[in-house]
């Protein structure tokens, strides 16, 4: 898991627990309201979703 995004969260708590609220978290750390709702309902954060395999860039040239 990405550790940055782990200690995202946690700075996001420590500044809630300081009495930090509304989108001030927010605009501190740059990141949407949504993150900071989500640091504060999870200890950890939510893992990626993979993403699917694409197509390379020569694959219609291969079929000739």
């Amino acid at each position: 898991m990405n550790r940055w995004r782990e200690v995202l969260f946690e700075r996001i708590r420590r500044a809630h627990r300081e009495g930090v609220s509304g989108r001030e978290p927010a605009t501190r750390f740059k990141v949407s309201r949504s993150t900071v709702k989500q640091a504060l309902e999870s200890p950890v954060p939510p893992k990626r979703k993979p993403l699917p395999p694409r197509p390379g860039v020569l694959e219609p040239v291969k079929g000739c």
